[in-house]
């Protein structure tokens, strides 16, 4: 089981999302 990569996959997904909710104008929740 390769968690520790699914981890980091998901932490750049999360920042992903971030990035794009910040440029948008949306209020981060998380």
């Amino acid at each position: 089981m390769e968690i520790e990569v699914f981890i980091r996959v998901f932490h750049m997904r999360k920042k992903k999302c971030s990035q794009l909710y910040d440029s948008s104008g949306h209020t981060n929740g998380n």
